[in-house]
């Protein structure tokens, strides 16, 4: 029996990693021919244009709240899991900063009446690449595929060399490390070189450690994505062009996105296209994808990059066109242009589904859904580069066992945010299995010179804030062999101002299996450009603007300062100070010179200044002057537009002009009904928390002046509403007597929410029976016998219904035909008894329990090789599907390992009680009980 492990992991990762992937985009699809407008259309129109305004408000400071003194800058995750159309709206509200952005992609959505989007067309999407010999599926789909296409759709420029991105860039990084989500988490925060810095698509070693090249690649970044549930299982399935299980995949197409996926490539059966009204002849003969049958393993990556909602396949032989058979998405693959046709195909819609739902057509035992996990890449103009960079060489013979962690200490009020700068921030490299090389991706020491950008660690980092800031790195070696890391040079270059921040020790640095911190020096630096109060800068009023410095940044005395207005790049007003006695310990507010704006508009004030040993400090600030009338010029909402059930928000009018003192009145419409919140307070800002009541408001704040001239602005908030968006189940064979956990995944409710209940039932026949509560969220289900079951789940806020899901549940044994089903014992403990008797295995047995008693002693002469820890581990039980024939037992462990099934050579089929077990990290033991 052998097994090619680093396959199978490859495949795993690829089903793993991948089919939870996203995508991207920001324009528009070629169309062709047109269908009726769905009557959503002008609805999703007019959400795209309710305000002008930003649509969201970004905080500074994600995952900690204001109170705490340590803060992280959060990773990328999950956020958006799109289940429909609607879905779909909602993740991109929620997702774009900027109207413009969310504006295109909304109107795409919009455009229901488009039936054939073909993006390869588009001068975005790169040409047709090949991998090779390299089992790089996934970083060809996201990156050279999908992320050149996101970034260039978003520049609106041609997908050249220069402007395509290098898949082996990224996937020399993360490759074998065997942990999920590393080409998400890199291009979030390394980024990705182009074609045209790193030619070479075979080397699958080499870092590219290069200066110049990491640079260039932290130009170019993703902010989020949003993942499509997968669909065609049983409630699911596509059964028209128009299904809306399709829908929001459209959507992002016709938006001008392409889209990553897993898939089973090895169980697709071909045909091709043929003649049908609305399908072009360039299209009649392209292959396409008709049947999935097999494994059902996802174990390559493609690319979603279109749909045809014309195209024709005759599923039930009938030779007439029936409901069903009309559709398909076409798909980019990566093995070059003599693949399939023009490196492209397509899947019919029905093909995606688990069972046919085309009347009279054949449904296979072993037919499985071709696309799992499809998902779009978001990237932005609002989320790019501070400019301000760690730059780092270091030299080493094995670069897994080292990295650096940056820290940066925020003065005011000592909130530290700490981090592993890339590409060493998101796993391990201690566990990982990518052999030991040096950054070249070869034996012996060599320098690797890398780069990351500092917003990284502090996000919404500036020029202008950088030295709000304490910073210190940490060096280190992490032991994991007997050879030393040098660290050759570590500074912080601002390419905005052209300084460079050394730090205070002298390179090289060598360490082995030790660490060792470092800060960096300061320059002499303002700590705050303070401007006057929004409502005061208004045509004639003489404004005085003040700075403050810090005793952390201080420089020698006496120090000159300089004031400049100006107005679209043009100075119309400058003003020289100097400044004498200065209190180091406490710091000073100095006082500016008075200038009086003669019009309205938006300016910019810059105070530079130069201490007495020549260092230099800028800070600049934009405000905008007002007419002298009184103005409510906006409301801010400070969780944005777009808020959960149940959560609070804070409302503060931003006012211009009048006389004060103002008074404040707050009201909301819903409903068609006015509720007073305050009339005629004196309080600038008023929370509002809502309930259960989900949908749009409309809030009203009125000003008044000590004249009692009155002027009011509205602002509207969407509350969505608490959703579940699918149940989970610890395990998904049950049989009568077996015990299951049910879960729910929750959206749109704020974290910690009192009151909260979940009410889990499981119906069959008419009979209703209520889970067990085994927590908060959870709950555990013995069913009594074998068919099917409604699992329902229903939350209730303070005993009001706010969300339910039902789900529906097989239980028995699942046979595949020819094959008997057996349940696999599966270690949970791995115990060393002593130092001669090597190990036991302990493994949970029918009746759940465990202990010695249990155990599987592998010391004997039927021990076979086992890779386990040491330490305990956590594994999960899996299902063996046995063929029952004369020659021995083929093991087919879960739906994703090892589908072709593992040789037995016992040669007797009666033998029921091997036992088999494994983990993730493809460690395997056999032990067979006779």
């Amino acid at each position: 029996m052998s097994l090619n492990i680093k396959k199978i992991l490859s495949a795993l990762l690829a089903s793993t990693v991948i089919a939870s992937s996203a995508a991207v985009g920001v324009s528009a699809a070629s169309a062709k021919t047109t269908r009726k407008t769905s009557s959503s259309t002008a609805a999703l129109q007019e959400t795209a244009s309710v305000s002008e305004e930003p649509v969201y408000d970004f905080s500074p400071v994600p995952g900690a709240a204001a109170s705490d003194k340590t803060g992280e800058f959060t990773t990328i995750g999950y956020k958006h899991t799109v289940y429909s159309l609607d879905d779909y709206v909602l993740a991109l509200k929620r997702t774009y900063r900027t109207n413009e952005e969310l504006k295109s992609a909304l109107d795409a959505a919009a455009k229901t009446d488009v039936d054939y989007v073909d993006n390869t067309k588009s001068k975005y999407f790169p040409k047709i690449g090949d991998q090779g010999q390299v089992g790089s599926c996934v970083a060809w789909s996201c990156i050279y595929y999908q992320f050149t296409n996101a970034i260039n759709k978003m520049l609106d420029r041609e997908a050249t060399d220069e402007h395509t991105f290098q898949p082996m860039f990224l996937y020399n990084i993360y490759d074998g490390c065997g942990m999920p989500r590393h080409i998400e988490n890199l291009l979030f925060t390394t980024g990705c070189a182009p074609v045209s810095m790193v030619r070479d698509t075979q080397n699958y070693t080499n870092w590219n450690a290069e200066y110049e090249i990491w640079r260039e690649a932290a130009n170019y970044r993703m902010r989020d994505y949003i993942c499509f549930a997968t669909f065609g299982e049983a409630g699911t399935e596509v059964s028209s062009p128009d299904d809306s299980n399709l829908a929001a995949i459209k959507a992002a197409l016709r938006d001008g996105d392409v889209l990553s996926y897993a898939g089973p490539i090895g169980d697709y059966k071909y045909e091709n296209v043929i003649a049908a009204p609305g399908v072009d002849k360039e299209i009649v003969g392209d292959q396409i994808v008709t049947k999935c049958i097999g494994s059902g393993v996802a174990n390559h990556m493609m690319t979603i990059v279109g749909y045809n909602d014309n195209i024709w396949v005759d599923h039930n032989k009938n030779g007439k066109v029936d409901g069903g058979e009309l559709g398909a998405l076409k798909i980019a693959n990566q093995y070059g242009t003599g693949c399939h046709t023009n490196g492209c195909f397509w899947i019919s819609y029905d093909t995606l589904n688990k069972k046919t739902t085309v009347e009279g057509a054949v449904n296979d035992a072993k037919r499985s859904i071709p696309i799992l996990g499809p998902g779009k890449w978001v990237v932005t103009k609002a989320y790019g580069t501070s400019g301000i960079f760690l730059e780092y060489t270091i030299n080493s013979d094995n670069r897994t066992d080292n990295y650096i962690e940056i820290t940066a200490k925020r003065n005011s009020d000592g909130m530290t945010y700490t981090r592993k700068v890339t590409p060493y921030f998101y796993s391990d490299y201690k566990r990982a299995s990518n052999q030991r090389l040096n950054y070249q991706g070869k034996t012996g020491f060599c320098d690797g010179s890398m780069v990351s950008d500092l917003n990284l660690v502090v996000e919404d980092l500036d020029s202008n804030n950088f030295n709000d800031y304490t910073w210190s790195v940490r060096l280190v070696d992490a032991g994991g062999d007997s050879s030393q890391t040098t660290f050759k040079e570590v500074k912080i270059v601002d390419d905005n101002t052209g300084k460079t921040y050394d730090v205070d020790a002298q390179f090289p640095i060598s360490l082995n299996g030790a660490d060792k911190t470092v800060s960096f020096k300061k320059y002499y630096n303002f700590s705050k450009l303070c401007l006057p109060d929004a409502s005061s800068i208004t045509v004639g009023n003489a404004q005085k603007f003040t700075f403050k410095t810090s005793n952390e940044t201080f420089g020698s005395t006496p120090i000159k300062y300089t004031m400049t207005i100006s107005q679209n790049g043009k100075k119309i007003f400058t003003k020289v100070h100097k400044a004498s006695a200065v209190n180091k310990s406490a710091g000073s507010s100095v006082v500016k010179g008075s200038w009086t704006p003669s019009k309205t508009g938006k300016y910019t004030v810059t105070i530079s200044s130069t201490d007495a040993a020549g260092n230099t400090a800028e800070r600049s600030a934009e405000f905008t002057v007002n007419s002298q009338k009184l103005a409510v010029r906006s409301i801010n909402i400070d969780k944005g537009k777009y808020v959960d059930m149940c959560d609070q928000i804070k409302i503060t009018p931003q006012v211009t002009g009048g006389k004060g003192p103002y008074t404040y009145s707050y009201y909301y419409v819903k409903g068609g009904k006015t509720i007073k919140l305050a009339e005629n307070t004196k309080s600038t800002f008023k929370t509002k928390t809502f309930g259960t009541n989900s949908g749009s408001y409309k809030f009203i704040v009125k000003v008044k002046d000590s004249e009692g001239t009155v002027a009011q602005a509205t602002q509207y908030v969407v509350v969505t509403p608490a959703s579940v968006s699918r149940l989970v189940y610890d395990i998904s064979n049950v049989v009568p007597g077996k015990t299951v956990k049910v879960g729910a995944e929750v959206n749109y409710l704020p974290e910690g929410l009192s009151g909260l209940e979940y009410v889990y039932t499981s119906e069959k026949d008419g009979k209703t029976e209520t889970l067990t509560k085994s927590g908060d969220k959870q709950a555990l289900w013995s069913p009594k016998e074998n068919g099917d079951y409604n699992i329902t789940v229903k939350l209730l806020l303070n005993g009001k219904a706010i969300a339910q899901k039902t789900d529906k549940f097989s239980v028995g044994t699942k046979d595949i035909a020819g094959m008997k089903t057996i349940n696999v014992n599966v270690v949970s403990h791995v115990k060393r008894e002593t130092a001669e008797s090597g190990y036991k295995l302990h493994y949970w047995n029918a009746a759940g329990k465990i202990g010695d008693s249990d155990c599987v002693s592998l010391n004997s002469t039927k021990e076979k090789y086992v890779g386990f820890w040491k330490n305990a581990q956590v594994f999960y039980q899996y299902v063996a599907y046995i063929p029952d024939d004369s020659v021995g037992y083929k093991f087919h462990i879960g739906t994703r390992w090892f589908p072709e099934g593992i040789e037995v050579d016992d040669g007797d089929p009666k033998t029921t009680n091997t036992v088999y077990v494994f983990n993730y990290d493809g460690d395997r033991a056999v032990y067979t009980n006779e």
